[in-house]
């Protein structure tokens, strides 16, 4: 350093920067600073010469057990004088919160007199139990394990109902639990892996962390920030099946997104508008009928391509737990019904009926994920299904069947786009020149064509002079 402005050295910035070494020797010249080439190669020559070696340190937060307040899982102990600390019997657990306190006065469990006096389990002497309580962090790192057997009365589960059931396949949590609760879940579960209890070694195969809803000002929306949207205020005059479409609609669900009123009403113009699809097609459908794919018009033909291609995309879309792409797509299933139902309007009785059963069911099918009341009111009022459609099968599709006949290609003169047209999926060179010619006619009166370069289901390319 140049000791003639050492005075002016920033030395707080000074040891946090990253720079050249001078003056060092064989390490002069090289990058100073963590993880840097001369960090490395300085770390090296101390191992080399046995003065020295490279360690990693693990930070974790070392929370407290105890807690002054009164939400807390109770502390099985109890403090004699005679005795000192001694552990509550297992036949007198679990020790249970009082009921009567009055949190709103500050009333705490030290205050309680039938909750803190007690008797010392181990000489009956007059003894006090102990009023401090658990982080709730100690419930939340293995309340997963209690799911897996809610009813045992005498064990917080059996290994049995743990081995079954575990691990969990999807957790989805904001990202403030994505480090603390997930390591001390681990900690958990691998401790009682130990212990014998389980044989799981991880609690948890799938993590999602879902994204933070922001406010108009941009603001993440936070209780201790006052700025949160209450849900009864879209509950109550759209109902949840809304909130819940439009939260998944909005954004992919590991995204942060800014909330959008006209998307929770966009939401529930969509609810009604599926809502009338398909009690429409419900009212054409026939449960009882057969559908023969080969006898369905061009009309039909179209509905029932749009299934299979709506159902592969919405299924891949759910497993890859995109729910926004995968409610478009069945927006996308609700606008070809809708289609169908208005190009067959003239003549109802027309529609094939197994057609018009087999998209409503698909439709209130693939939404009830999403929006359970809606679906299942659907389910047994317009379908006229008596149990749920939450055990009944998810719908079968077959992706080769959402091929088209046709497919449109472009059509370029001299290379420049000129017309689409639809051409036959096994329409030959010659087929593809001929239809290319027609549509592009205006353009190359009058000229001959010397050459057409065809690309087989993209386009053609005429070539004029």
């Amino acid at each position: 350093i140049d000791t003639y402005h050492a005075e002016t050295v920033d030395w707080e910035s000074a040891h946090a920067a990253e720079g050249t070494l001078v003056q060092s020797g064989k390490y002069t010249g090289m990058r100073g600073g963590k993880h840097s080439e001369g960090e490395a190669a300085i770390v090296a020559d101390l191992e080399a010469a046995g003065t020295g070696r490279r360690s990693v340190q693990f930070r974790l937060r070392d929370w407290l057990i105890s807690r002054q307040r009164y939400w807390g899982n109770p502390i099985p102990a109890v403090h004699c004088e005679h005795c000192g600390i001694v552990p509550v019997p297992e036949d007198q657990l679990p020790v249970t919160l009082p009921a009567n306190l009055d949190l709103g006065a500050g009333e705490t469990l030290a205050e309680c007199r039938e909750f803190y006096e007690t008797t010392c389990p181990v000489c009956g002497r007059p003894a006090r139990r102990e009023t401090d309580t658990m982080d709730t962090f100690t419930c939340s790192s293995w309340y997963y394990l209690r799911y897996c057997d809610p009813h045992n009365e005498k064990l917080p589960f059996s290994k049995e109902a743990a081995d079954r059931w575990m691990p969990v396949d999807n957790y989805i949590g904001g990202i403030e639990h994505a480090i603390l609760h997930l390591l001390y879940s681990r900690f958990f579960t691998k401790a009682l892996r130990d212990l014998g209890m389980l044989d799981v070694d991880e609690p948890f195969t799938n993590l999602l962390c879902q994204g933070m809803v922001k406010d108009a000002n941009g603001e993440t929306m936070s209780k201790s920030k006052g700025n949160v949207v209450p849900p009864s205020s879209v509950i109550e005059p759209y109902g949840a099946d809304t909130m819940r479409l439009a939260i998944l609609f909005i954004a992919p669900p590991e995204k942060d997104f800014d909330w959008d009123e006209d998307a929770v009403a966009g939401a529930n113009r969509f609810i009604k508008r599926a809502w009338r699809i398909v009690w429409q097609l419900a009212n054409a459908g026939d449960a009882s009928a057969r559908l023969i794919p080969g006898s369905l018009d061009a009309a039909a033909k179209q509905l029932y391509r749009e299934r299979h291609r709506t159902l592969a995309k919405c299924t891949e879309d759910f497993d890859r737990q995109q729910f926004n792409t995968a409610i478009s797509a069945i927006m996308e299933l609700v606008n070809a019904a809708s289609a169908y139902l208005n190009a067959t309007d003239a003549a109802p009785e027309a529609r094939d009926a197994a057609l018009c059963q087999l998209v409503a069911t698909d439709i209130v099918s693939s939404l009830a994920p999403i929006c359970p009341f809606w679906a299942d009111e659907l389910w047994h009022e317009a379908l006229g299904h008596t149990e749920s459609v939450y055990t009944a099968p998810w719908p079968e599709f077959d992706i080769a069947e959402a091929a088209s006949d046709t497919v449109e290609i472009a059509v370029q003169v001299l290379g420049k786009l000129r017309a689409r047209v639809e051409v036959s999926t096994t329409a030959t060179q010659d087929e593809m020149r001929s239809a290319a010619e027609a549509a592009a006619a205006k353009w190359i009166e009058g000229k001959a064509v010397v050459k057409a370069i065809c690309v087989p289901g993209k386009l053609v390319n005429l070539v004029v002079k």
